[in-house]
């Protein structure tokens, strides 16, 4: 779990960035399921004397992320991780993960394609105040003339973690 967020979703992106090298920002949460995971699996874990380990349950919190950009080399973290490849989900090993991700590959379009979502933060100071921005008077914008959280979002056919405003870049200030 991640001690920051007190979510998995993060440890998980974290992992698997970690032992196949692909660059977070390459990945997103799927619409379908979003932070929550798509399985759950518990299994044994034998004693582990060298590591002063005993015996217990081990809970693998399963997350399904989309690759946003083009199947990147897999540069495996070896002493994590043994081999990768890429499998249609009705090639994976396990029966509860594969049938859970048939079942929303069919119930819910689990079909590799992310869709556009949008971001607002809440910012707020010690005094119990939050910061707002004015939006712009244009047709055809959400609450045109309105003081609003800050945000932003991603269009269909734009790269991955790049937002309408350009992403993390700086933005010259309105006189």
């Amino acid at each position: 779990m991640s001690r920051t967020t007190g979510r998995f979703w993060p440890a998980a992106l974290r992992e698997g960035c970690e032992e196949t090298a692909i660059r977070p920002g390459d990945l997103c949460l799927t619409p379908q399921f979003l932070g929550a995971p798509v399985d759950i699996d518990v299994h044994d874990i034998a004693a582990d004397p060298d590591k002063g380990e005993p015996a217990h349950r081990h809970f693998d919190f399963r997350f399904v992320f989309h690759l946003m950009a083009e199947q990147p080399p897999l540069m495996l973290q070896e002493k994590e991780v043994s081999g990768a490849q890429w499998l249609a989900f009705a090639d994976v090993s396990s029966p509860t993960l594969r049938a859970k991700l048939l079942n929303a590959e069919a119930a819910l379009g689990l079909d590799g394609q992310p869709e556009p979502v949008n971001v607002s933060v809440l910012i707020h100071d010690r005094s119990g105040r939050c910061l707002l921005h004015l939006r712009d008077l244009l047709d055809g914008i959400w609450e045109p003339g309105v003081f609003a959280l800050l945000g932003g979002g991603r269009e269909p056919g734009a790269a991955a973690w790049t937002t309408r405003h350009g992403g993390n870049s700086p933005r010259k200030p309105r006189g």
